[in-house]
């Protein structure tokens, strides 16, 4: 790849704003842009994407053993040799931010490193030492105007970009006015930077509406990449790379299922560190098997769970698809110590499903009605009217529901039933609002399907199960009551 083409990396001071830019996943980006208001709850509830490229893993593989205790990450993986590994990458990443400070905190040495660390899905281990080198980045970036300036091309000043910009830190799309000439475009110059191209790109799926310099950047780099591989077919040695760019930009992609294709760009951002990638490599080979492993395991239960409920047997017509729920708990939470959230949320996301099936398959108009005051109701008096069918979902749902706010009671010590109960009655609802549109044969209009749709989709369960279920603080308790009484 060629040379990067230089420009300032100190950032305009207009640009300075206390404002986070949250990156949500693939599961949350429609919903956030559909819902401006909600746009800080994305990092809150889930730090991965969910593009379902599961067919990666082989299930069958290996078949699990079946477990009755909790699964125990630490005891599954960390065992002395994958330690030591772990410091051994975190020495370097250290090592790296120190000479970057060095350098008036405006080197991208480390930068590089928690891209490469990001890209396997090993955050998890560094969130403390990756937080103070974007926080290092961010105060001599902005602050420190009298630093030594250095030069910083395409490829570092969008990575600089991302970074930050998805770790919650406002930056400006101004920065990228430094690579466009006096006609308002960008640099013509630029199209042979492919690297820079790459990262660009990449950048560019952090935008927020309205930001037009962002849109032409992702115009630009799609274009000109997309004419690099059509122009170097037999020549391009870094194809697979760009091709995987542009089909699998990170922002929308599951960390650890693309590490394999994450190499093919981050080689050459490796050399002169044999023992940082060494020591990634492997961690990589070790927590792979081990996670695939611990995946196996927490799938089994939530099949043992399903089967035992007797609600696929009882409607047959419904969806019976327990590795499709669970790959969603799985790419939204795919740190491995997350074992106990993932098991929890998928509960409700094969609940949403079911309800979605008994709405659309098998109630009539009076019988979802009573059913949806029955759950607004959460009361069991309400279902003597309902079919059997209906009954035994809705105690399944209750019970399943009342489980899991009495574990998370258990755990950290606050009771959600009240929000959990209002997700599944603001769910019923919408629900009970396009089952009448279609027994009228009512068209309604794009607005109207879109406001109820924001609901019906059931992204507001698991936005609030998820931020109960992590304790996160930045779910509080006024954000909880919103998504969970969304109308």
């Amino acid at each position: 790849m060629s040379g990067c083409s230089s420009r300032s990396l100190l950032l305009p001071a207009s640009s300075v704003s206390p404002w986070p830019c949250y990156s949500p996943t693939i599961l949350l980006r429609n919903f956030a842009v559909m819902n401006p208001e909600m746009k800080s709850v994305g990092v809150a509830v889930c730090r991965a994407t969910a593009e379902e490229r599961w067919r990666n893993i082989n299930l069958a593989a290996a078949p699990p053993t079946p477990t009755t205790g909790p699964i125990n990450m630490q005891e599954t993986i960390l065992g002395r040799d994958y330690k030591q590994k772990v410091e051994e990458v975190r020495q370097v990443l250290l090592e790296s931010k120190d000479k970057d400070e060095i350098n008036n905190g405006i080197g991208t040495e480390s930068l590089v490193f928690v891209d490469d660390i990001q890209r396997v899905g090993f955050d998890h281990y560094f969130e403390e030492e990756i937080e103070i080198i974007l926080r290092q980045q961010y105060y001599y970036s902005y602050h420190c105007r009298s630093a030594k300036r250095t030069t910083a091309c395409l490829h570092d000043v969008s990575l600089f970009f991302r970074l930050l910009r998805q770790q919650g830190y406002y930056v400006s799309a101004d920065v990228f006015n430094n690579f466009k000439g006096k006609d308002g475009k960008f640099l013509e110059e630029l199209q042979h930077d492919i690297r820079g191209l790459m990262a660009l790109y990449e950048a560019a799926q952090l935008s927020f509406n309205g930001e037009t310099i962002i849109d032409e950047a992702q115009d630009f780099s799609r274009l000109h990449l997309s004419a690099y591989l059509h122009q170097n077919q037999n020549l391009c040695c870094d194809e697979e790379a760009i091709r995987n760019t542009l089909s699998y930009p990170l922002h929308k992609t599951i960390p650890r299922l693309s590490s394999g294709k994450s190499w093919s760009y981050g080689d050459h951002l490796l050399k002169g560190s044999k023992v940082w990638e060494k020591s990634l490599r492997e961690l990589v080979d070790m927590e792979f098997l081990s996670a695939k492993s611990l995946h196996q395991e927490e799938l089994l239960l939530i099949s043992k769970w399903w089967k035992d409920l007797g609600l696929g047997e009882k409607l047959p017509k419904a969806r019976n698809q327990a590795v499709k729920w669970y790959t969603w708990s799985m790419a939204s939470m795919n740190d491995p110590r997350l074992s106990f959230q993932r098991i929890e949320l998928t509960k409700p996301i094969a609940f949403i499903y079911l309800i979605d099936d008994i709405f659309d398959l098998y109630g009539t108009i009076h019988e979802l009605t009573l059913f949806t005051q029955a759950i607004n109701r959460w009361d069991d008096t309400a279902i003597d009217m309902l079919p059997e069918y209906m009954r035994m979902s809705y105690k399944a749902l209750v019970d399943t529901t009342n489980e899991i706010a009495h574990n998370i009671h258990k755990k950290h010590g606050h009771n959600p039933i009240n929000a959990l109960k209002a997700t599944w009655a603001s769910l019923c609802d919408a629900f009970l609002v396009e089952a009448r549109w279609f027994a009228r044969g009512e068209l309604p209009t794009a607005q109207e399907y879109l406001t109820n749709g924001k609901v019906s989709t059931g992204m507001h369960v698991v936005l609030v199960v998820t931020g109960v279920c992590l304790h996160s603080g930045r779910l509080s308790t006024n954000t909880c009551a919103a998504l969970a009484h969304r109308r």
